[in-house]
């Protein structure tokens, strides 16, 4: 009795060699064994030290879960992946939190961002955000914890409505001031002037008062403030008007 063995088993009988001849390779030998973790961002790196990774150990074993949890707890950090650079090397790669608007502290010196979740971060100036609002006259700026002054929440909002729609408008807000505790004071780049109105009405109000000026080209010399808390309306105050009161 002749047996014979067909090309496409003898093929697959040898990758099934080769695949176990690797695995065993990955295993057995030292070939694998782990010799570099790499943080991204470079900034996390400084965590290194804390972690407890078993350098020398075989890659596919190695037991990173450890590693990640340690880096999810940051306040700062809000996702972590973990990738194999076979075949000695684990990149994790963090993201972190991205300030949605900067807040003067209130000594009146200290930068901090502010999350989209309405916390309080640390103001990293090696990444520019100098296009973000700036937020003043806010209270109780303690890091990571969450704003407490409920307007913050409608302006972001409003903000961000600005944005997608008003890019150019959104680009101008340069400073929001909540001192005031029943309205809040915009100031734009190109307007030496204040414009007063409430935190949930600053989408409509930039929106008419773009519209007031495109129509009316109005002599914005004259003008020291312009008032948008009474809806419809665009109350200018002039500087003879403010003499005279």
């Amino acid at each position: 009795m002749t047996f014979r063995v067909r090309w496409p088993f003898a093929i697959m009988g040898i990758m099934l060699l080769l695949a176990a001849g690797a695995v065993g390779a990955a295993i057995y030998t030292d070939f694998f064994a782990l010799k570099r973790v790499v943080i991204e961002p470079e900034s996390y790196s400084v965590e290194l030290s804390q972690l407890s990774i078993p350098f020398g150990q075989n890659i596919l074993f190695v037991p990173i879960e450890d590693a990640i949890t340690y880096l999810i707890h940051k306040p700062t950090v809000f996702k972590v992946s973990a990738g194999y650079n076979l075949p000695n090397q684990i990149t994790l790669r963090v993201n972190d939190f991205k300030p949605v608007a900067l807040a003067l502290g209130e000594d009146g010196r200290t930068m901090l961002g502010i999350d989209d979740r309405y916390r309080f971060m640390p103001y990293d100036k090696s990444k520019q955000n100098i296009d973000l609002p700036l937020i003043t006259g806010l209270k109780n700026c303690a890091l990571y914890q969450k704003v407490k002054d409920y307007r913050v929440s409608l302006v972001l909002t409003q903000l961000n409505q600005l944005k997608q729609e008003q890019a150019d408008f959104y680009q101008s807000v340069s400073a929001i001031d909540l001192s005031t505790a029943d309205s809040i004071t915009v100031y734009l780049d190109g307007l030496r002037f204040p414009i007063v109105m409430y935190a949930g009405g600053i989408f409509e109000g930039i929106k008419n008062l773009k519209q007031f000026l495109v129509d009316f080209n109005p002599e914005l010399q004259e003008i020291v403030r312009i008032d948008l808390k009474s809806e419809g309306q665009i109350i200018a105050t002039r500087k003879q008007c403010q003499k005279k009161g």
